[in-house]
């Protein structure tokens, strides 16, 4: 399954101290979880925006697990923060999500930074 969108590993959430964006197409992602929101870092809403107005919660966000982030947490949150919020919000404190798993996205991360860096990761 391709989901298209960005995540962005900047400041406190760089991956060993490594800003980078990757590409949620790049991912490949398995399999489906109900997840308790309180197991997931995830990154501030600024407000309710438009993005936040605007976000449909009937669709899965999309976690990695056991992967760096700034709050030691089981789970990162890579794609649906304005959705985690809304449904924070409403009083609702689990939901379903597609997991990927650390060696999923460290490869991906890899990849990336090398194509970056203009090195050949072995697989490309």
């Amino acid at each position: 399954m391709a989901i298209n969108g960005k995540h962005e590993c900047l400041n406190e959430w760089t991956i060993n101290n490594y800003p980078i964006r990757l590409s949620l197409k790049d991912f490949n992602i398995p399999n489906l979880e109900i997840i308790k929101f309180e197991d997931i870092a995830t990154k501030r809403v600024q407000g309710n925006n438009l993005r936040y107005e605007c976000a449909d919660y009937r669709f899965p966000m999309v976690v990695a697990k056991n992967v760096q982030n700034p709050y030691n947490k089981k789970y990162r949150l890579i794609d649906g923060k304005n959705r985690l919020h809304k449904l924070k919000r409403m009083g609702i404190q689990s939901g379903l999500f597609f997991v990927i798993s650390e060696d999923e996205f460290m490869k991906v991360f890899n990849k990336t930074k090398c194509r970056i860096e203009g090195i050949n990761y072995g697989d490309n």
